[in-house]
C-alpha cells in the first residue's frame, strides 16, 4: 500500500522541462496575487514576495538533493540484494574461505552514476527512505492537510465564479456604484434567492458533478494537460494585456499604499501557494534527459515566475480601485457604467469569468484521488487490510466531505489560500524539504561515505546550514569505528591486554574458549587500523555465543557472510579479518554496566536495538583523537551515573520509610 516508486515515463530536453515546471507552479496561487499585492502594498508585496521566492528556490535544491541521495541509496540497496541473492545459489563456502573477501567491497564501488536521477522517487517513498514511522506519519498528515485545503479552494472557486456568471441582479440606479453586491443580496430579479444561496447551490452541483470521480481512478491525460495549458495561457496573457491597455488609456483607479503589514500574514500564504512544485518534484525532474545545469535551468524558471508575477500584480493594482479576491472576477461587466468595462468583448468577458471553472474542475477529480490515496497511505497496517467498505466507501467520502464543509461555510478564496499555504503549504514546502535532506545526507555517510554527489545543494555551506553541521557532527562523533582509539584505551585501562580470536571461518569459532563467559567486542581489523562493530556480553560462553552469530540470520558473522553489509573500498581496506575481544572473567553485573555505558555513548553498527537498525555500511572516515572521544564519553558516562544515583535514592527512601524496599 505505501508509495511505490513509479516509472519515469517518457524523457524530455531541458527547455521542455522548464515549461512543465512553469506551468505547474503558475497557476491558482496567480489570481489572488493582485488582491495580496494590493492589501499589502506595493514595495512591501514585492519585498516579500523576491525573499520567498528566494527560500522557496532553496528548498528546491534541497528536494533534488534528496531524490539524487535516493536513488543511490537505492540502487546499492539493489547491488546488495542481487549480491545476496547470488551468495545463496552458491555452494556453501569454505570453512577455510576468509569471511571478508573482495566481494562485499565491490557492492558499493562510489561511483557518481549512483546519484543521477534515473528512477522517479516521490515525496512519499523518499519519506519511507529516510523517516521513522513518526516521521512518515507527520508526513502524510502535513500532505493531506495541504490537499484538503486545495480541494477547498477549488470548491470555492469554481462555485463562487459560477454564481457571479449567472446572478442577474444589479443595484438600483439611486445607489452608489462604489457599493458591492453583499452575500445577502438577491441573485435574480424575479427570484428571491440570495447570493450565499445561490453560491451553495453551485457548491452542491460541482460536487454531484464532479465528487462520484473521488470513487474511482482518474489521472490527468496528455490531452487535458494541454488544454488546461492553453487556456490557462491565453487567460493569462488577455488579463495582462487588457489591464495594460487600460492603464494605457489612463482609465487606471487604483493608488495602492506603499506598505500595509496587516496584510503581511494573507501575502505570506499567498507566495506559499503560489511558488508550490515541490510535491511535483520527482515527476517533473526525472524525466529529463541532460541535468547539467539543472539548478541554472530551475532558477531561470523562478526568476521568469517572479517577473510573472509582478507584472500581473502590477498592472492589476494600478488599474483596479476593488480588488476581488478571484482576480478574473474584475473583468466582468460594470453594472454601473458599462464603458468603463475593461473590455467590450463579451467572449473575452465570459471567458476570463469562467477560466477558473475550466481549469480546476478538470483538476478536482485528481486532487481529490490523490488525497485519498494518501489517507489510505497514512493509515494503512499490513496487518489489518481494509475491508471493501472502508477502501471504496469510508476513505472517498473522508477525501471530499471535510472541503464540502469549509466551502458551504466560507467562499473567501484568498482567506483559503492564505491559511493553506501559511501552514500546511509551509510545511511543504519549507519543513519538510529541510528534514528530508538533514536525514538524506546523514543517513547517504553510513552506505556511501566519501560519495560525489553532482546534484548536491548549492546551499550546503556551513552559513547556510551551521545547524545542521553541527548535528551532523556530533552524530558522527558517536559511530564507535571513529572512535575506536579511545574504545581499545578504555578496554586495556581497566581489563589489561584482551584476548583476541579470528572468527572468519568455523575452524576459528572452534578455537574459542567454551569454559569462560564475560563480555566481547566484535571487530574488523585491516593492516593499518581496526573497527568495532557489535558489543555483547554472555552468561553461558564464548563459543555457544559465537556460533548463534555464526548460524542465525540475526547473527553479526551470519549476516557479514551473507552480505547484509558494506565495506566501502579503500587503500587501507586490506586484509580485513573478522576478530573478537574477550574480557572473560568480569562479575555479570559489572559487564552489563560497562555494555550500556558503552552503548550510550557509542554507536556500534550491530547493536539494533540500541541503533533502531543496522547501519548498513563500515564507517571508515578519520578516526576521532582518544582526547576527544574522552570528552564525549565522560559526558555520557555521566548521565548514566546520573540515573544510577536516582534509582539508588529511590532504594535509600524506600528503605527508611518502609524498613524494607520490595
Amino acid at each position: 500500500m505505501p508509495e511505490q516508486i513509479t516509472e519515469t515515463g517518457e524523457t524530455y530536453s531541458r527547455a521542455v522541462g522548464l515549461i512543465y515546471i512553469f506551468n505547474l507552479i503558475v497557476g491558482t496561487g496567480a489570481l489572488t496575487m493582485p488582491n495580496a499585492f494590493s492589501t499589502s502594498g506595493w514595495l512591501l508585496s514585492l519585498i516579500t514576495v523576491i525573499l520567498l521566492a528566494i527560500i522557496s528556490y532553496l528548498t528546491v535544491t534541497f528536494v533534488t538533493e534528496t531524490m539524487a541521495i535516493a536513488n543511490a541509496k537505492i540502487k546499492i540497496g539493489q547491488r546488495i540484494a542481487v549480491n545476496m541473492v547470488n551468495e545463496s545459489y552458491e555452494d556453501e563456502t569454505s570453512e577455510k574461505e576468509p569471511l571478508l573477501g573482495n566481494s562485499s567491497t565491490e557492492i558499493f564501488n562510489n561511483s557518481v552514476s549512483d546519484f543521477e536521477i534515473t528512477e522517479r522517487v516521490e515525496l512519499g517513498q523518499m519519506a519511507a527512505l529516510f523517516f521513522n514511522r513518526v516521521g512518515i506519519f507527520l508526513f502524510y498528515l502535513c500532505m493531506v492537510l495541504y490537499l484538503y485545503g486545495d480541494l477547498a479552494i477549488y470548491a470555492a472557486a469554481v462555485p463562487k465564479s459560477l454564481r457571479d456568471v449567472i446572478c442577474t441582479y444589479k443595484l438600483e440606479s439611486n445607489v452608489s456604484c462604489n457599493k458591492t453586491l453583499e452575500e445577502t443580496d438577491k441573485c435574480w430579479n424575479s427570484y428571491g434567492t440570495s447570493r450565499l444561496q445561490a453560491y451553495r447551490i453551485m457548491v452542491a452541483v460541482f460536487i454531484v458533478c464532479l465528487g462520484p470521480f473521488t470513487f474511482f481512478n482518474v489521472q490527468k491525460t496528455k490531452y487535458l494537460q494541454i488544454f488546461t495549458t492553453i487556456t490557462r495561457w491565453l487567460a493569462f496573457i488577455l488579463m495582462i494585456v487588457l489591464a495594460a491597455i487600460r492603464l494605457e488609456k489612463g482609465q487606471g483607479t487604483g493608488h495602492p499604499v506603499v506598505a500595509d503589514f496587516s496584510g503581511i500574514p494573507n501575502l505570506f500564504g499567498v507566495c506559499i501557494y503560489s511558488f508550490m512544485c515541490h510535491h511535483s518534484l520527482p515527476s517533473l525532474i526525472t524525466p529529463i534527459r541532460n541535468k547539467k545545469g539543472l539548478y541554472g535551468l530551475i532558477f531561470s524558471d523562478f526568476t521568469l515566475i517572479l517577473g510573472f508575477y509582478a507584472l500581473i500584480s502590477f498592472t492589476g493594482i494600478y488599474s483596479f480601485n476593488n480588488l476581488k479576491d478571484l482576480y478574473t472576477l474584475n473583468f466582468l461587466p460594470d453594472d454601473c457604467d458599462p464603458s468603463r468595462s475593461v473590455t467590450n468583448v463579451k467572449f473575452f468577458e465570459y471567458f476570463l469569468a469562467l477560466f477558473p471553472v475550466f481549469t480546476l474542475s478538470t483538476n478536482f477529480p485528481i486532487i481529490s484521488v490523490t488525497l485519498r490515496n494518501n489517507l489510505k497511505t497514512m493509515f494503512y497496517n499490513e496487518e489489518r487490510p481494509y475491508s471493501w467498505f472502508v477502501d471504496k466507501i469510508v476513505f472517498p467520502v473522508a477525501a471530499i466531505t471535510p472541503p464540502v464543509i469549509v466551502a458551504i461555510i466560507t467562499n473567501e478564496v484568498e482567506f483559503l489560500v492564505g491559511i493553506t499555504g501559511s501552514y500546511a503549504g509551509a510545511g511543504i514546502q519549507y519543513v519538510i524539504p529541510a528534514i528530508l535532506v538533514y536525514c538524506a545526507r546523514k543517513e547517504v555517510t553510513n552506505f556511501s561515505p566519501g560519495h560525489v554527489n553532482p546534484l548536491k545543494s548549492p546551499f550546503k555551506h556551513v552559513a547556510w546550514d551551521k545547524g545542521y553541521r553541527c548535528v551532523y557532527i556530533e552524530q558522527m562523533s558517536k559511530h564507535a569505528e571513529r572512535n575506536a582509539p579511545f574504545i581499545r584505551w578504555f578496554i586495556r585501562a581497566l581489563w589489561g591486554d584482551h584476548i583476541c580470536y579470528d572468527v572468519d571461518t568455523e575452524n576459528d569459532i572452534d578455537q574459542v574458549p567454551d569454559n569462560q563467559q564475560g563480555m566481547f567486542i566484535f571487530y574488523i581489523e585491516s593492516d593499518e587500523a581496526w573497527y568495532p562493530i557489535y558489543i555483547g556480553i554472555t552468561s553461558r560462553n564464548f563459543r555457544v555465543r559465537f556460533y548463534e552469530h555464526y548460524k542465525t540470520k540475526t547473527g553479526v558473522i551470519y549476516q557479514l557472510q551473507n552480505g547484509g553489509f558494506v565495506i566501502p573500498r579503500d587503500d587501507k581496506m586490506k586484509n580485513l579479518r573478522l576478530k573478537a575481544a574477550l574480557i572473560p572473567h568480569i562479575f555479570p553485573i559489572e559487564a552489563k554496566m560497562m555494555e550500556s555505558i558503552l552503548l550510550e555513548a557509542f554507536d556500534f553498527c550491530f547493536n539494533v536495538e540500541e541503533n533502531g537498525g543496522i547501519r548498513m555500511m563500515l564507517d571508515i572516515g578519520s578516526q576521532i583523537h582518544p582526547k576527544d572521544s574522552r570528552h564525549y564519553f565522560d559526558k555520557h558516562f555521566g548521565n548514566v551515573m546520573k540515573e544510577m544515583k536516582i534509582v539508588l535514592n529511590k532504594y535509600d527512601r524506600g528503605t527508611e520509610n518502609h524498613g524494607q524496599f520490595n
